[in-house]
This record gives C-alpha cells, sequence and structure tokens, in this order.
C-alpha cells in the first residue's frame, strides 16, 4: 500500500493498494461516517481482501464537515479531484476499468462519480447504529 496526497489539504489522500496479479480492474473504495467522521483507515481489510482477488484498490479520504466548515459540495469536489489525480498520475488507472463503492456517505459519494463519470458503481448505504447515532447527536432528536 502506498499514500499518496491529491490535494493541498491533508485528508485529501487516497491509499493505493496494488494486487500481486492485476486482473485489469480497479475499484475506488470510499468510506462512510456521515460526512464529519471515519477516514480510509477503516477500509483497509476491505482493500486488501479485494487486492488479493486482482483488483486495484484506491481508497480516498475526503475533506469532512465540521461545524460550518467543509460543507456541501465539498466532498463531492473531493472524490472527483482524486479520480482526476488518479487518471493524471496512476499509469494502470484507466476510466475504462473503474468502479466506484462505498457505504453510507461513501456510498452517495460512489454514486455520485458512478452517475456522472457512467461508470459502474455500488452503495452500500444505511445508517444501521441509530441508537449510536442519537446519542451523538442530540440536536436531530425530534420533541414532540
Amino acid at each position: 500500500m502506498k499514500t499518496f496526497n491529491y490535494g493541498k489539504d491533508e485528508l485529501q489522500a487516497l491509499d493505493l493498494y496494488q494486487p500481486k496479479e492485476w486482473n485489469g480492474k480497479t475499484l475506488v473504495l470510499i468510506h462512510g461516517g456521515g460526512w464529519w467522521q471515519g477516514d480510509k483507515g477503516k477500509e483497509k481489510e476491505v482493500a486488501i481482501g479485494l487486492a488479493t482477488e486482482g483488483y486495484q484498490v484506491a481508497a480516498l479520504n475526503y475533506r469532512l464537515a465540521t461545524q460550518a466548515k467543509n460543507l456541501f459540495p465539498t466532498q463531492d469536489e473531493d472524490v472527483e479531484a482524486a479520480y482526476t489525480w488518479l487518471l493524471k498520475n496512476i499509469p494502470d488507472f484507466k476510466a475504462d476499468n473503474i468502479a466506484f463503492i462505498g457505504g453510507s456517505t461513501g456510498g452517495h459519494l460512489a454514486a455520485y462519480l458512478g452517475l456522472t463519470k457512467g461508470r459502474p458503481f455500488v452503495s452500500l448505504s444505511g445508517l444501521l447504529d441509530l441508537k449510536g447515532f442519537y446519542e451523538n447527536h442530540k440536536e436531530t432528536i425530534l420533541n414532540n
């Protein structure tokens, strides 16, 4: 695995996992985290498993939305910038062999890239831990 920066912010980084025997396909793997948390490192085991199966994998970070900073469309712009950087800087990274995959926020971003680039995508979306979400985001609870 090698880490690269695709922008000026420290969060504009990606990890590139190269398989021993490449099957000719590339996956862009995007972490979730509700827009304000998460890191590409939490996808490490998935990326290694996919690379073991022959896929080249780029696991992306993007700038997180915190307070009034990095709000929409920052994350869309970041994954677009990462994709463009990969096309320009990684020789085997070709637009016709790419698919995008992500869960939760990463699922939205994978869908965004897939739809705007005309490439396959998988969105593994869904907020599964509502109790934990509400404990950490009390402002979202409606008072009835």
